[in-house]
């Protein structure tokens, strides 16, 4: 009986190898998202032995990684993967962070036409100067997006960067096919409360002004920027423009009534804020008011600004919230008051 019962071990065990699935493999091409074009080295690859989840994976002491690059018809193929679920993914070789992902189920038999469509990014870089072509170090640039939001177009920040001793400036992974204004303005982080700025505006010094690409005063009249995939557009280059300098003044009161309170101002559209599709956060020039709550802000040029005001002052109860308000400020030819 042992004989035998051991031969229908044996056949069992032949029987369960027969059956179980074979290793497969998976294979694709992977592509420019917006022209189709297929994209030579880059690198797809996934885990063996791990468990999958929709945000993320677990690896385990037996896990390995299995990956492959595109070949100059952007094909590429995973080979022994035993069944089981995966995620695949593929990444631009540069750009760290640029991937995509697609869930598949292996159960031994290969798997083809699992395509990826990738985002590939373009650059922007130019040049900020002065009317007289000398170059503006430390200028903030801005690349700047029109959406619809909310029933209404507005303008949003996508991207942030300050101009070199040379005055230059790099944007990295813009996103290909799409249409971008470039800003420049002088922005500093503080602001005397008091401004020493001449009570006559006629013997005040000009200010730079917003000036959007090439050398616009308003975005109405600027120039849209769309780069293609991989493309580094150069000479976007910005002539900064000048204007009267102005002033605002007023009291800011707290809970109490008038009292030292922190004060931030920025112009309006686009400023900081979010959309639909994300956005982009710069923290606001600002300062401390007088201790009765005087201020008086210049070197502002013509346009609509939000000034902001709130009481949360080092030194403040954490227990509470703070008390703050804001106001929109249209400044045109002369002070306000």
């Amino acid at each position: 009986m042992r004989p035998l019962g051991l031969l229908g071990m044996l056949a069992a065990g032949l029987a369960a190898a027969q059956t179980a699935p074979p290793a497969a493999s998976v294979s694709g091409v992977v592509k420019d998202a917006v022209s189709g074009q297929p994209l030579e080295g880059h690198t797809v690859s996934t885990y063996v032995n791990a468990r999958w989840f929709d945000d993320g994976m677990q690896l385990s002491s037996d896990s390995r990684e299995v990956s492959a690059t595109t070949d100059a018809q952007g094909r590429y193929r995973l080979s022994g993967l035993p069944p089981g679920s995966y995620g695949i993914s593929a990444r631009h070789p540069q750009h760290f962070g640029q991937q995509v992902m697609r869930r598949v189920v292996l159960a031994g038999k290969d798997l083809e036409d699992i395509d990826f469509r990738m985002p590939v990014p373009g650059e922007i870089a130019g040049r900020v100067s002065d009317e007289n072509g000398e170059p503006l170090p430390g200028i903030t640039v801005f690349l700047v997006v029109r959406e619809y939001h909310l029933g209404s177009l507005h303008y949003f920040f996508r991207g942030i960067r300050t101009t070199d001793d040379r005055g230059q400036y790099s944007f990295t992974r813009v996103a290909a096919g799409s249409s971008y204004l470039v800003l420049a303005e002088k922005r500093g982080r503080t602001i005397p409360a008091r401004s020493q700025a001449p009570l006559n505006p006629k013997l005040r010094r000009r200010v730079p002004m917003r000036t959007w690409y090439p050398g616009a005063p308003s975005r109405e009249s600027a120039q849209a920027v769309t780069v293609a995939p991989g493309e580094r557009r150069e000479g976007v280059d910005i002539e900064m423009r000048k204007s009267p300098s102005y002033c605002v003044s007023g009291v800011a009161e707290g809970a109490t009534g008038p009292a030292a309170l922190n004060f931030r101002i920025e112009p309006l559209q686009p400023s900081s804020g979010s959309s639909s599709r994300g956005g982009v956060y710069v923290l606001a020039p600002g300062g401390i008011t007088d201790k009765d709550g005087r201020f008086r802000i210049c070197d502002l040029f013509p346009g609509t600004y939000r000034l902001h005001a709130d009481d949360s002052l080092p030194g403040s109860r954490p227990d509470r919230l703070p008390v703050f308000g804001a106001v929109e400020v249209t400044v045109a030819d002369e002070d306000i008051r």
